[in-house]
């Protein structure tokens, strides 16, 4: 870790910059730590890929949003919190009880969620979540991601679109935060300049 602080401090030139990096990195490292862990459970066996048709004629007649333990790790890098990563894990849980009657897979979904929310408890404590506000370059920015999320979905609405993913209206809503911060330090040196 030594090694990479050093370079965060080459590529960083404020601690706040460092502190994203090391946040994004890490919650990259958490979320394949805890896969790993849960797929070396026994029970993980019936998760581990997409339910298949033959074996389940009507899953996808029930189950709207189908997740699976394979899908997961291919989206490891899309999470922006742990909260996010978690939600597909208990998407794979709760599909499986609304659609399995058998015990045995009750059984395994019950267990899977017990270890689940155990590793969450550990590795939740070292997941800085993003704060109400923070400070840029020395400017005082106030966390409004959820408005601003508003705003860039509701103009998606008026040009035209019927639907965006969740992960697109996260990057456009991320690329519009920069965009806003990169305006306000401009203004603030134009007018530290005067």
């Amino acid at each position: 870790m030594a090694h990479n602080e050093f370079l965060l401090k080459i590529l960083c030139d404020t601690p706040e910059k460092a502190k994203f990096i090391i946040r994004q990195t890490s919650l990259q490292e958490h979320c394949k730590r805890i896969l790993e862990i849960l797929k070396k459970n026994p029970k993980s066996q019936i998760f581990l890929n997409k339910v298949n048709k033959k074996d389940a004629y009507n899953y996808y007649d029930i189950i709207k949003n189908p997740m699976d333990l394979g899908t997961v790790g291919r989206k490891i890098c899309t999470y922006r919190n742990l909260d996010e990563f978690k939600d597909d894990l208990d998407l794979i849980w709760s599909n499986c009880l609304l659609y399995n009657v058998a015990d045995y897979y009750i059984d395994c979904a019950l267990n899977m969620k017990a270890e689940a929310d155990c590793l969450f408890l550990d590795f939740s404590k070292v997941d800085p979540q993003v704060p109400e506000s923070y400070t840029i370059d020395g400017i005082f920015v106030e966390n409004l991601k959820p408005l601003l999320k508003k705003h860039v979905a509701n103009f998606l609405l008026h040009a035209g679109f019927q639907s965006c993913s969740k992960n697109s209206l996260d990057i456009l809503t991320d690329i519009l935060e920069y965009k806003i911060i990169g305006m306000i330090k401009e203004a603030v040196s134009t007018e530290e300049d005067r």
